[in-house]
């Protein structure tokens, strides 16, 4: 837990962590409020909410192996890995304290991208522009699959596969 800890609290202190948020934030919004709907779907569809979010997923691939990828190298580099095992903690303990610190922090980046879709569908209805075609009420489940099995998967899946790199 105390490892845990550390990683968010390294993590929250970096200006890089607050770019990367914002960056995911302010990408799928503005993708979100241009958004035109070409057929005779609704411009906030659900497909076209997977459309926005799983570009997300292709561009925060490199977001995941900043932030996922150096969290056991950072040790390494620095010469402090070995100074860890000192004290009472497992090996076990220090990497899982380190990989769910960093993916606590791309979850958060993740939420960033959902949150940031609801708002540019939201500005979107609210611009009433004719040409960009017709939105339809606000769902929930239309944000949160995409995220679960988009968004999440993702990052736990190639998340682990850079942390694993360099760890190993």
């Amino acid at each position: 837990m105390e490892i845990f800890l550390f990683e968010l609290k390294y993590r929250l202190r970096r200006p890089a962590t607050y770019i990367y948020i914002s960056l995911m934030l302010i990408i799928p919004l503005l993708l979100s409020v241009f958004e035109k709907s070409i057929t005779a779907q609704y411009t906030n569809s659900p497909d076209a909410i997977i459309g926005i979010l799983g570009g997300m997923s292709v561009i925060s691939l490199f977001f995941y192996a900043a932030i996922m990828g150096v969290a056991v190298y950072r040790d390494e580099e620095h010469k402090t890995a070995q100074t860890y095992f000192t004290f009472p903690i497992s090996e076990k303990n220090y990497i899982l304290g380190r990989f769910w610190g960093s993916f606590t922090i791309v979850t958060i980046m993740n939420i960033a991208a959902v949150i940031g879709t609801m708002i540019g569908f939201g500005m979107g209805a609210f611009l009433e522009r004719p040409d960009y075609g017709t939105y339809t009420s606000f769902n929930f489940a239309s944000y949160a699959l995409p995220f679960l099995y988009l968004l999440t998967f993702n990052a736990f899946f190639i998340g682990s596969l850079f942390f694993c790199l360099m760890t190993f």
